[in-house]
């Protein structure tokens, strides 16, 4: 995110802040997991240009020695895993269905983020019986919920308020198969999230009931 476009791929600053924790004490392996950002960048606060890179791992670097002092401690008694299949349903629209993704992608005039695009609608709309999984790992005092896809910020505001009584923790991405997963109200707020997510609004209820079921008491 930080030199956007420009084909490298790599861990950007939150690797470069894991790194240099990880630096600092060899003992305890650094993990870092993204939460729901689908809608909230690192293009918002970055110009792209290169000394902003180490700015905003700093930033997370801070985040995550300030979690380190906060670390409670709990005797596990016992812990518990639990898995909810679910299929989101995709986009209607006939610019996201196989016949115009299709031609999009064989065009060879088109833009080459157009027909990745259009591949990218193609795959989804293959596997859309495969099911996806939304998964709550229960140790402790501590509810670890993985989400798929590219969830926005209100997800994780969701996952909290189901349970005041956890320690919840939210990771995002673990099947990115569907894109960004908007909101219901997004899809008519605009932007360019919704623009191109694969899954229709209704994907938003789907998802919140699967996250009640595996997260409750």
């Amino acid at each position: 995110m930080s030199y956007y476009g420009d084909g490298r791929v790599s861990a950007d600053f939150c690797g470069l802040a894991r790194r240099k924790r990880q630096a600092e004490d060899a003992k305890v392996f650094q993990a870092y997991f993204t939460g729901c950002a689908g809608n909230i960048t690192a293009g918002k606060y970055n110009d792209g240009a290169k000394e902003n890179r180490p700015i905003l791992r700093d930033h997370i670097y801070a985040g995550m020695v300030e979690a380190w002092k906060q670390t409670k401690r709990h005797a596990v008694q016992k812990w518990e895993w639990r898995v909810q299949p679910v299929k989101l349903a995709p986009r209607k629209e006939a610019s996201f269905g196989a016949a115009e993704s299709r031609k999009v992608m064989e065009d060879a005039k088109a833009a080459k983020a157009k027909r990745g695009n259009a591949a990218l609608q193609l795959a989804w709309l293959k596997r859309l019986e495969t099911p996806i999984e939304v998964t709550c790992l229960h140790v402790g005092p501590a509810a670890v919920l993985s989400l798929p896809g590219e969830p926005f910020v209100e997800y994780q505001l969701k996952a909290q308020s189901l349970r005041h009584d956890a320690f919840v923790c939210v990771a995002g991405y673990g099947d990115d198969g569907p894109g960004y997963l908007p909101t219901k109200d997004a899809y008519w707020q605009g932007g360019y999230e919704p623009t191109v997510a694969l899954t229709d609004p209704s994907s938003e209820a789907t998802l919140h009931a699967a996250m009640a079921d595996v997260m409750k008491k």
